[in-house]
Parts: structure tokens; C-alpha cells; sequence
């Protein structure tokens, strides 16, 4: 599966699982609309989480850990 990455492209990590995310591997997220897109970096997965999900990450649930994609336009 191909991620785009927009301005809006993150890196997420986690310290603990979080829904269908595991711990220790690095995530590029992206939201879109009322959800947001969340891919392996490999690709080799993903899933999406709802707008309310993606706000605990940025509380900092799971030990997220979210910054900018260098890649981003």
C-alpha cells in the first residue's frame, strides 16, 4: 500500500501497542478528513483510526512519540 505523503505527514512511533499498532515500529500518519491513514514505513501495513484515536496519540497515549515527515511538501 502506497502512503502519500502531504504538509500534513507524520512520523509516529509507540512505546505501547495502541489499537491495531505495535509498539516500536515507526508509523507515517496522515490525516484525511475524519480519519487518519497510519502505514508501517516498510508498508507492509496499516490501518486507519478515528479522529478521537489519533487525539489520544497527541495527548500522548501509547507513549506516542509524533513528529513532521522530513519528506513532507
Amino acid at each position: 500500500m502506497h502512503h502519500l505523503i502531504t504538509k500534513d505527514t507524520c512520523l509516529l512511533t509507540l512505546a505501547e501497542p495502541y489499537d491495531y499498532l505495535s509498539a516500536g515500529e515507526e508509523y507515517l500518519a496522515t490525516p484525511r478528513g475524519s480519519y487518519v491513514r497510519v502505514d508501517r514505513v516498510d508498508e507492509s501495513s496499516g490501518t486507519f483510526l478515528r479522529l478521537w484515536q489519533w487525539d489520544r496519540l497527541l495527548d500522548g497515549a501509547a507513549g506516542a512519540s509524533i513528529t513532521p515527515h522530513p519528506e513532507r511538501p
